[in-house]
């Protein structure tokens, strides 16, 4: 409830109790001024507790529509964490067949670098060799 709604509601029940207050005093003049004073008061009270029952009803409901928001929400972001988790493991698991691949790839490019490093030293010590026993032809 909003600002002009508790002022209408307050002003209604005034208008309530002194209409009350007056009708008393016309109906029962006997009874005297403080007891029709006494019955707008009551009037008023009791218009006051049931303005503070709709504003308390008005607040829960208003509670209530704010924590559904709130839990429909909740429901959302734990999809969206569940979902960006799936995607964080399917992009580790390719990460990993990522990662094996290319040491596979590594690997075999090492082996063939050793290949032709050994067949480069083969060659170049048969031609060492040869050099070795060939005397200095200077």
């Amino acid at each position: 409830m909003n600002l002009a709604t508790h002022i209408v509601l307050i002003l209604g029940n005034i208008i309530i109790s002194v209409f009350a207050s007056i009708v008393a005093l016309s109906s029962y003049p006997e009874m005297g001024l403080y007891i029709s004073y006494v019955i707008g008061g009551g009037v008023f009270l009791l218009g006051a507790q049931i303005h503070i029952v709709y504003a308390i009803k008005a607040r829960n409901e208003d509670i209530e529509a704010r924590l559904l928001a709130l839990h429909q929400d909740n429901q959302v972001y734990l999809d969206v964490i569940e979902q960006t988790k799936e995607e964080t493991s399917l992009l580790k698991e390719q990460i990993k067949a990522t990662d094996h691949g290319s040491n596979k790839a590594i690997v075999n490019e090492m082996r063939l670098l050793q290949t032709l490093l050994n067949q480069v030293v083969e060659k170049s010590s048969k031609s060492f060799s040869k050099v070795l026993k060939e005397p200095n032809s200077e």
